[in-house]
């Protein structure tokens, strides 16, 4: 949430003339943003650390996570969706 406003500032300091030239920049920054945030630790792991052991669990531990946090928000969205229809 914090990088789509930091994003949306950026552009809107850029005064784009078209929206169609907005919405790439937006796209862009919002992209450059979520990549480095979310390779930051096999960045520094990578270039910092040189211990290739850790990065192997570091990545292992990174698809777990993400695909627990993509089952969670599966769930939670037929849940929502669920109850939305009941009321």
């Amino acid at each position: 949430m914090i990088y789509s406003y930091c994003a949306t500032y950026f552009v809107n300091l850029e005064n784009n003339k078209y929206q169609d030239s907005y919405e790439k920049s937006y796209v862009y920054k919002l992209f450059i943003f979520k990549f480095v945030n979310t390779n930051m630790s096999l960045f520094y792991t990578a270039f910092n650390d040189k211990d290739f052991n850790s990065l192997y669990y570091l990545i292992l531990g990174m698809a777990i996570t993400k695909a627990v946090m993509i089952l969670i928000m599966k769930n939670l969205k037929k849940i929502g969706i669920y109850w939305w229809k009941k009321k």
